[in-house]
């Protein structure tokens, strides 16, 4: 911290009405202040004994179907799931005023606009890291996003919740290389049979060909959509740092065709994903990415194999009984990280892949359900609110940390 540099105190009183005090002033994140946003903040700070911490500061959608984040952690941490965060303290802001009332001042003009009421809210974590963008190497590329598997696969099967928001911000890289997987704020239960909101849920560069290419709520967000976000944030890292032959022209072309293709002019009718769809059936990582030989290749492919069985149309020459089970492997995540576990075997030949910082591909913001306005938004409900606060995908060279 530079000695100018201005210090602030945070007092934050948590659900027991116990004080808690912190230390900073560097802004780790800071989205852009909009109406009806959930302007979310993030502060790099230290506790009273000179812990380094996280704090983010929100305004958090008060639904009853919307868990608070810190009751989402504290359900991980019952059921031992690992690799997720550990949570300092999390409540609400006091006062009145800490409770949005826009939604109340709605009028006719703005009757098809979706304003939600919006809570001041805080959580601070243990853990400081780094996005998973910025690894080392290809072993602890590899090995961050199976540690974010295994946690995805304990919670869904211990505490019963699906996460629903994979991307490429949400994966943290811990010293060591440990992997943490974060965000769970718009985690839904499995018994749960309301919609968590009205609008798809997720961050569009990663979300599965299969939502994209569906209007907001005609289909529901299962498990397999998930870990199709994992194959697609491991190619997007890939593509960005990894080791392949392709031009950065290329490589920038990819990813602008592939993740941020859309169509549609109203946020209740974008739709996109077809481009996802046809390069997985045309094998297009295998075949035209011109990937370097070794163990991060194999998983990529073998991967993409099997995912092109969610996009093959029943006929008369598909072999119906293969498909079906295909697409049974794609019912638990135990395939999905017994690949990444072979993948993770190799790993002196994973460690000489390094990343590559040369090819840094100038992109929009990421993480927009609405790619017209490229911002980082959770859902197409916040698309309309405009919330810019949610850009945790967005390449960049700041500091990442356990939630922002």
């Amino acid at each position: 911290m530079e000695e100018s540099q201005r210090v602030w105190k945070f007092v934050l009183i948590d659900e027991n009405g116990e004080e808690h005090h912190f230390f900073g002033g560097k802004v780790a994140f800071k989205g852009v202040g909009v109406p009806a946003s959930r302007a979310t903040r993030g502060f790099l700070v230290v506790d009273s004994q000179g812990n380094r911490r996280y704090l983010k500061d929100t305004w958090r959608i008060l639904s009853d179907t919307i868990q608070k984040e810190g009751d989402v952690y504290a359900l991980l941490k019952e059921h031992n799931v690992p690799h997720v965060p550990d949570v300092i303290v999390s409540g609400n802001a006091i006062g009145d005023w800490q409770r949005t009332k826009t939604h109340e001042y709605v009028t006719p003009t703005f009757q098809d606009a979706v304003l939600r009421n919006h809570q001041h809210y805080f959580i601070v974590f243990a853990q400081v890291g780094t996005p998973l963008k910025d690894f080392k190497n290809s072993f602890e590329l590899v090995q961050a996003t199976s540690h974010a598997i295994e946690a995805h696969k304990v919670a869904y099967e211990k505490a019963k919740i699906l996460h629903r928001d994979i991307s490429v911000g949400n994966i943290l890289i811990m010293d060591g290389g440990q992997g943490l997987l974060i965000d769970w704020e718009f985690s839904k239960p499995l018994d749960s049979s309301a919609p968590r909101t009205l609008e798809r849920t997720g961050t569009w560069q990663f979300m599965s060909a299969r939502l994209l290419s569906h209007k907001p709520g005609e289909v529901n967000h299962i498990l397999a959509d998930d870990l199709e976000s994992f194959y697609h944030v491991l190619c997007w890292v890939t593509l960005m740092h990894g080791r392949h032959e392709l031009s950065k022209e290329d490589a920038e072309n990819q990813i602008a065709r592939v993740y941020d293709g859309w169509n549609g002019v109203k946020a209740s009718d974008v739709k996109g994903g077809s481009d996802k769809i046809v390069d997985l059936q045309k094998k297009w990582m295998a075949k035209q990415a011109k990937l370097v030989e070794g163990p991060l290749r194999d998983l990529v492919v073998g991967l993409e194999a099997l995912l092109v069985v969610r996009y093959i149309e029943p006929s008369e020459f598909v072999n119906q009984d293969v498909v079906n089970a295909k697409l049974k492997k794609l019912d638990d995540s135990t395939w999905f990280l017994d690949s990444f576990s072979q993948a993770l075997q190799h790993e002196e030949q994973l460690k000489s892949q390094e990343r590559d910082p040369i090819r840094a591909i100038s992109l929009p913001a990421m993480g927009d359900d609405d790619p017209n306005n490229r911002k980082r938004k959770k859902t197409d409900s916040e698309l309309q609110e405009e919330d810019e606060d949610e850009d945790e995908e967005r390449p960049s060279r700041r500091p990442r940390t356990s939630e922002s």
